[in-house]
């Protein structure tokens, strides 16, 4: 039996709508690290569930468990798996510490992690004409925007429900009031939408720079060099949600970055990003059966999985 065969499956808490999610089930399957999923339905909090914030006590997902240990947040569990998941296993996806290429990947993952993904993606959705093609009607589109605001109630119920976990669910409070401030004011998401123009430049002038550097051997190049790192994963997920916001002909379609068009599509192929971003999702698979599962095979439970993934679909944010 092989290393990786005998390894014991992390279990990940994450949701087929969570941004943050995707970035972690792309790192595990382009590794090819086992792994275990374990749902959670946004648009009915039970990332705010006690026994989740026991876990993660920013009630976020995702969260992994690695044997004994728990990690939370995509970039720090990446970095905890590339330490603790040896090469020998599964090949890594950071580059050598202190080589040039290194260094370009931890940039570059700094400037994608810093783009304000989820004011953007709700300001998309309450200032539409921002946007082209978005992939969600005008209904689902309102109804987010009116959910969102649940999220508030829910957090100052469990406060006051749950006092031993009382600090993290106000703690929450605050960051979600602030983000929603800025969520819900045009200028701030005009701001934000304008400033990411300096983000789609710097990649493209990295693409143009790594095809015009490597060997032309007629392989697929990536971002920072031959290797797809997990500066690739980052970018893939941020390119994913900029095109489901209706955004890929502001910033890099029909001929505007050609670096960025050709390499976005050599990504869609990957079958560690198909898994990732809901290229196989399964009604079946992903929302019916652990529903049922949880409350039981009823003709009722069939009915309420099928409208959770509707409103999971609906939940479809970056902030968790």
């Amino acid at each position: 039996m092989s290393e990786k065969e005998d390894m014991e499956e992390i279990r990940v808490w994450s949701s087929p709508t969570s941004y943050y999610s995707h970035k972690v089930i792309m790192y595990l399957s382009e590794r090819e690290i086992p792994f275990e999923t374990v749902l959670l339905q946004l648009g009915r909090f039970e990332q705010y569930e006690p026994w989740y914030v026991q876990i993660n006590p920013k009630c976020e997902i995702p969260a992994i468990r690695h044997e004994d240990t728990y990690v939370a947040g995509s970039d720090e569990i990446m970095d905890y798996l590339e330490e603790q998941i040896s090469s020998d296993v599964a090949p890594k996806l950071l580059p050598k510490e202190g080589t040039r290429e290194a260094d370009t990947v931890q940039h570059f993952r700094k400037v994608i992690s810093s783009t304000p993904v989820d004011v953007i993606s709700y300001g998309c959705m309450k200032f539409p004409e921002f946007t082209q093609d978005m992939q969600l009607n005008s209904y689902m589109r309102k109804r987010i925007v009116a959910a969102s605001k649940q999220r508030v109630l829910a957090l100052r119920k469990m406060a006051e429900t749950h006092s031993d976990l009382r600090r993290h669910y106000l703690n929450k409070l605050e960051r979600v009031t602030i983000e929603d401030r800025d969520k819900n004011d045009k200028l701030t998401v005009m701001k934000c939408l304008d400033e990411l123009e300096a983000v789609f430049v710097e990649i493209e002038d990295q693409l143009n720079e790594t095809e015009s550097t490597i060997e032309k051997t007629g392989d697929p190049y990536w971002l920072c060099g031959k290797q797809f790192t997990v500066a690739d994963v980052s970018a893939a997920i941020f390119l994913n949600r900029m095109t489901f916001l209706g955004l890929s002909k502001r910033y890099w379609t029909d001929g505007k970055r050609p670096h960025i068009e050709a390499y976005f599509k050599r990504i869609e192929e990957k079958s560690s990003f198909q898994c990732a971003c809901l290229k196989n999702f399964s009604i079946l698979k992903h929302v019916v059966v652990p529903y049922v599962k949880r409350v039981g095979p009823t003709v009722l439970s069939l009915v309420a999985a099928v409208a959770v993934l509707g409103y999971a679909l609906m939940m479809y944010n970056a902030e968790e």
